[in-house]
């Protein structure tokens, strides 16, 4: 720290131990003989402002305290605290980055279910169009009628024949529809 003393008069505490200073509003340090009577009319010796001054003690506002601190230490603390207000803004844009991530992931997979929905309905229509092809009636031409009208017969069902490679086929005796019911729950799962 500087050596304080009186910007009227010169003297320093080192040289008078009982020597009392005040700071004054317009930043000028002067000793309490040089400082002018507690009057709210007189004004600084030095630069002619109205003079306000405060006791320059070990008790002295933090707000002051600062001018009587080594300079070397305060932009110490400063750049710790630059650094520090950096360290956080940079964390935060990570932090934005990572939650706008997890955004368009959570995004995608949303459309993927929705897809998949999709799939799962299209395939299930395609099913029950199929099933009901095969319970259609199928159109038959009656020789005796002309060509605009048809007959409609139902499909005949027919009993499967094991194939001449099978030895033990167990399809052998059911009809159609308990073979496509049963191959449909084992497509299912039940």
């Amino acid at each position: 720290m500087f050596q304080l003393h009186c910007n009227n008069c010169f003297k320093s505490p080192k040289t008078h131990p009982k020597l009392n200073l005040l700071f004054a509003q317009c930043r000028h340090i002067l000793c309490t003989t040089c400082a002018p009577p507690t009057s709210r009319d007189l004004k600084c010796p030095i630069c002619r402002l109205k003079f306000k001054g405060v006791a320059i003690t070990p008790q002295v506002p933090p707000k002051l305290a600062n001018y009587f601190e080594d300079p070397a230490r305060i932009l110490q603390l400063h750049s710790k605290i630059i650094k520090f207000q950096a360290d956080q803004r940079a964390s935060l844009k990570r932090g934005r980055i990572v939650l706008e991530k997890q955004r368009q992931q959570l995004t995608k997979r949303r459309i993927d279910a929705i897809q998949h929905q999709e799939m799962k309905r299209v395939r299930f229509d395609q099913q029950q169009s199929s099933r009901e092809r095969f319970h259609k009636q199928v159109p038959l031409l009656n020789e005796s009628s002309s060509s605009d009208e048809v007959v409609w017969a139902p499909v005949t069902k027919r009993k499967r024949k094991p194939s001449v490679s099978s030895t033990a086929s167990t399809d052998y005796g059911l009809d159609f529809d308990e073979i496509f019911d049963r191959e449909m729950r084992k497509f299912r799962g039940l």
